[in-house]
């Protein structure tokens, strides 16, 4: 199943949902800032998708959002968790040939876009079978690359259905260029049903058509593996004048400081994460930032620039890139995002990852403020992998338990618990202790030589003399000793872990 059948399938189920009114793909912020959304609705993003060698792994972000009315954003999150847990049910148990992997989170929100919203997102992985394969394409031969594309010396056909073009990027790039004139004007209406690809100027074609190209010729490389967002926090970090990222936001909404921005760009905030990078390389992938604000004055040039930077335990620093957002013309609350493909970085284990927010206008003393905490899309997603305490249903499989260090310490050290009732009818010749001519072995997993071990009889045998006040620990097991090979049950056996 390739990248546009798979999302067309997550869309039929969303659009199945009896509470979605409307279904779109693509980015969230150009879904509900149209001015024309049939509340609730349901839009599905794809990430990325990582050609791993027998599978393809499909990164997606699913949104259920609905229009706040009054004081009912609580109402509308806890319905959206519980509609995209069923869409995602309802993928999984219809759509063949793919497995939703365990493991993600789904997160609350509330939003301005072009109305007031609240709802929920998730960002989750398909796989599925590998259908990339590894073949190079036959540069003479003719492949179908999409049922309808733009052709250079057809601009003005309305909809090309049933062409060929050699698979490589190469032939379509070359069809594409050499369009004179001002693309947007052109009068062309392009809508590949198939495809889900619509435009109405030949540029946007162009631009669908490039992102085609981009699907169909992935390589080797994961093209990203975007982790769970990283929330802008207003909590103070270890390094002074920094602010954390975390990778639960904060529960109260802290609207900032405002900072008046000038003609010289300045820093607003510089954020880092509490923990260690644990890892060597950062995936080429998709970065993401997003700041909710606004600026007191549309008129003139202003603008965020984000840094991403590793902060290495010497406590120097190394920039990764930097990306500028859009112009910022909104005078109430609303998103400012950025994006940026990054390239493959090299780290050490011991880094911690961080952003910088600068800010800059052309204007004359611009005051930006911006606001986090409490369901705000303030953050920042990498393609770091996710951390597994950010992990859904951590104990669903008693295979792979998770457990805080307290716990394991009292598993591993000092802890003492109890085996009841334990049956014993198999005994063996002995010569260990004289006058104790019978031993039985008792199994207890993980038993270490350095744990102390007090088997406990029942009041009989106890007094009867006919079992050593001895025993002897080894790797996983005890030996009991006795002078009769009569079946028994000991009531208890307390075993007190040592200094693991």
């Amino acid at each position: 199943m390739n990248l546009l059948q798979l999302t067309n399938k997550i869309k039929e189920a969303a659009d199945l949902h009896p509470l979605v009114n409307q279904v779109a793909d693509g980015s969230i912020y150009e879904a509900l800032n149209t001015g024309d959304v049939r509340y609730p609705i349901s839009v599905v993003f794809s990430q990325s998708v990582v050609k791993e060698v027998r599978t393809i792994r499909y990164k997606y972000v699913l949104y259920f959002v609905d229009r706040l009315v009054g004081d009912n954003a609580l109402e509308i999150q806890t319905t959206a968790i519980s509609v995209i847990q069923q869409i995602i049910n309802t993928i999984g148990n219809n759509v063949e040939n793919i497995s939703i992997a365990t493991g993600y989170s789904i997160q609350p929100f509330t939003e301005k876009f072009a109305d007031e919203c609240a709802g929920a997102f998730v960002q989750f992985d398909i796989v599925s079978e590998n259908v990339l394969g590894s073949c190079s394409y036959d540069e003479g031969g003719d492949q179908p690359i999409l049922d309808s594309y733009v052709r250079k010396d057809e601009v003005k056909q309305s909809v090309i259905e049933g062409e060929t073009l050699p698979i490589s990027s190469g032939a379509v790039f070359t069809a594409l260029q050499g369009i004179s004139g001002d693309v947007e004007a052109v009068d062309v209406s392009y809508d590949n049903t198939t495809s889900g690809i619509i435009s109405d100027n030949v540029q946007g074609a162009i631009d669908e058509v490039k992102v085609a190209i981009d699907t169909i010729e992935l390589n080797n490389q994961s093209v990203s593996a975007t982790g769970a967002p990283l929330y802008q926090s207003n909590e103070d970090s270890d390094v002074l004048g920094y602010k954390k990222i975390k990778s639960t936001p904060d529960a109260l909404e802290t609207i900032l400081p405002p900072i008046t921005l000038t003609s010289t760009e300045q820093l607003i905030r510089t954020y880092l994460f509490d923990l260690p990078i644990n890892t060597t390389t950062i995936s080429a992938g998709n970065w993401l930032g997003s700041v909710i604000g606004k600026i007191s004055n549309a008129a003139g040039t202003s603008k965020l620039r984000v840094e991403a930077f590793l902060r290495h335990i010497n406590g120097t620093e190394t920039t990764l890139f930097s990306k500028e957002s859009n112009e910022i013309n909104n005078t109430d609350y609303a998103t400012i995002s950025m994006d940026f493909a990054g390239d493959v970085y090299s780290c050490l284990t011991t880094d911690r990852l961080g952003f910088r927010v600068y800010g800059v206008t052309s204007g004359a003393n611009r005051t930006l403020t911006t606001k986090i905490g409490n369901g705000n899309l303030s953050f920042f997603s990498t393609p770091l992998s996710i951390r597994h305490d950010q992990t859904r249903d951590k104990n669903g499989n008693p295979d792979f338990l998770h457990a805080t260090q307290a716990q394991h310490d009292r598993w591993t050290n000092n802890y003492t618990y109890k085996i009841e009732d334990t049956s014993v009818s198999t005994w063996g010749a002995s010569t260990a202790y004289t006058g104790y001519g019978f031993q039985t072995q008792i199994n207890i997993p993980n038993l270490s030589e350095n744990d102390f071990v007090n088997v406990v009889f029942g009041v009989d045998d106890a007094v009867s003399g006919n079992y050593a006040p001895a025993i002897e620990i080894y790797s996983d097991y005890i030996l009991v000793f006795a002078k009769v090979n009569t079946t028994i049950t000991i009531p208890t056996i307390e075993i007190t872990k040592i200094d693991l």
